[in-house]
């Protein structure tokens, strides 16, 4: 798993920066318990992080434990960032050791949960599939 000190510090100030405000602007895509699949293209076109990194963003609601996984091999590294409803921010790079997709299994407490879809690079773009297994 790679993990320089530089891209660290640059995805957590990234999620850090991401005011609620600016996210809002791009009308985030409900994920519900029968409605829990996105396919979606990270494109030059879409919002994009102070590091770089282009970004699309969802929105989850529920309680209950929840797996949320990222695939975009081979199109790009993934990279997840979920923010609970009172605003802390957890991240996967990778899910596993052998793969580049990413994924967090989190307990949802009731509330508007945002699910952010984004690359480990700056710059790159592709297709990506997005599932919260409830």
């Amino acid at each position: 798993m790679r993990s320089t000190l530089r891209h660290a510090c640059g995805l957590m100030l990234c999620a850090i920066m991401l005011a609620p405000a600016s996210l809002a602007a791009q009308q985030p895509d409900p994920i519900t318990r029968t409605d829990n699949t996105r396919k979606g293209t990270l494109e030059s076109t879409d919002g994009k992080l102070p590091s770089g990194q282009y970004f699309d963003e969802y929105v989850l609601t529920g309680d209950g434990p929840v797996t949320i996984v990222l695939e975009s091999a081979p199109n790009f590294d993934a990279f997840l960032i979920v923010r609970s409803p009172q605003g802390r921010e957890t991240e996967n790079d990778d899910f596993s050791d052998s793969s580049t997709d990413a994924g967090l299994l989190i307990s949802l407490t009731p509330g508007e949960w945002k699910i952010i879809v984004t690359s480990y690079d700056p710059g790159e773009t592709g297709n990506y599939t997005l599932t919260a297994r409830f």
